[in-house]
């Protein structure tokens, strides 16, 4: 993307079937060991704590992206 467009506009962008598969199956191992660190502490671990987390998370992520305004990621 070279930053050429106006506000309002979006740019597409095709991400690899294999590549959302590998994230989803990497969120979903994260999740069970969150849940399997609650459980042995006696606490309670929901799919919305879960969720939030991960929330969190990608926004960081997504701060972080633009910051590197003008950087080649590869």
């Amino acid at each position: 993307m070279d930053g050429d467009f106006r506000e309002g506009e979006y740019v597409e962008v095709s991400v690899p079937t294999e590549l959302v598969r590998r994230l989803i199956d990497a969120i979903t191992d994260v999740m069970q060991e969150w849940q399997e660190e609650a459980k042995d502490r006696g606490e309670v671990f929901t799919a919305l704590v879960g969720n939030s987390a991960m929330h969190i998370a990608t926004e960081f992520i997504d701060a972080s992206i633009e910051r590197l305004h003008g950087e080649t990621m590869q």
